[in-house]
């Protein structure tokens, strides 16, 4: 739902008719057994319980949206924006080290980086309680650094991208 910019807790899935079969849901649904002009596929995944169906109502909207805005224009302004952020991290640090492809092609609206800040633990919740700005982060896996991660989307602008910046340096102004 996030990059679609539709409601949370919808997607949809398109698989290919000849790798349909090979799909495997965690839950599956009294859909599937019933005999219908549907589809496997679409018996499968489909009826997964009681829900709420009015959010899956706004996938279409959020569908004709990012149409009307056209999907190469939000992926190159995403694009944009992950450059931005990665100039504007090496300005302000020299010792940040990018998780992420440089190539925009291989990492395009994602920024993941490590960079040594100090009181790394709860740099995430002072970032949210003090900024509201939230980021995903985190030590990683069978070493001592710490991760963070930045989507930067097409209602990101360049100001948000300064704000976190600020925050992150009086958070952590000595790295």
């Amino acid at each position: 739902h996030k990059w679609l910019m539709a409601p949370v807790g919808t997607a949809f899935l398109y698989a290919r008719p000849d790798v349909q079969e090979q799909l495997k849901p965690s839950t599956i649904g009294w859909g599937l057994s019933r005999e219908t002009g549907t589809s496997y596929m679409h018996r499968l995944f489909e009826y997964l319980g009681s829900r709420d169906p009015s959010p899956f109502a706004g996938v279409g909207a959020a569908v004709d949206f990012q149409r009307d805005i056209g999907i190469d224009h939000i992926a190159a302004r995403g694009r944009h924006l992950s450059a931005y952020l990665r100039r504007a991290l090496q300005q302000r640090w020299l010792d940040v080290q990018f998780l992420s492809a440089a190539d925009p092609a291989l990492s395009g609206s994602i920024t993941a980086f490590t960079l040594p800040l100090s009181d790394e633990k709860n740099i995430l919740k002072m970032l949210w309680d003090t900024y509201r700005i939230q980021i995903i982060g985190g030590k990683m896996k069978d070493s001592n650094r710490f991760r963070y991660r930045i989507s930067t989307h097409y209602y990101n602008t360049p100001d948000d991208i300064d704000r976190f910046l600020d925050a992150l340096h009086e958070i952590s102004p000595s790295g």
